[in-house]
C-alpha cells in the first residue's frame, strides 16, 4: 500500500509537498487562475474546483508542463475549495476567491 502525502497551504495561499511547490495564483481570482508546478513535469494531474457548499463545479485532468492555465469565468463569484493530486499520489487542497 502506498502512503498518501498531503500538501500543505501557505500563508500565500499556494500549496506545497515536500520539495515540490504547486502555487495556484491569482487569489482572489477573477476570469483565470494559473497552477505552477516545476516538478512532475509530463505527470497526470487533476483539479477540481468545489463550491463552499462541496458541489463539484469544474474538473479537469491535464499533463503537467510546468505552468497551466484554467478558464474560471464561468464561476459565480465567492469561495471556492481547489483539490489537487497526481498519478505519483500527492495531494492536497487550498481555497480560492473569485470575485468579479
Amino acid at each position: 500500500m502506498r502512503s498518501r502525502n498531503v500538501l500543505k497551504e501557505k500563508q500565500d495561499q499556494s500549496i506545497e509537498y515536500e520539495s515540490t511547490s504547486i502555487t495556484i495564483y491569482p487569489n482572489p481570482a477573477n476570469t483565470q487562475v494559473h497552477v505552477v508546478c516545476s516538478e512532475g513535469i509530463n505527470e497526470v494531474m487533476s483539479i477540481v474546483f468545489m463550491s463552499s457548499t462541496g458541489q463539484t463545479v469544474s474538473s479537469h485532468t491535464y499533463v503537467n508542463t510546468g505552468e497551466h492555465m484554467f478558464d474560471i469565468s464561468n464561476l459565480m463569484p465567492g469561495i471556492y475549495f481547489v483539490h489537487l493530486w497526481s498519478d505519483n499520489d500527492f495531494s492536497g487542497s487550498t481555497r480560492m476567491i473569485i470575485t468579479r
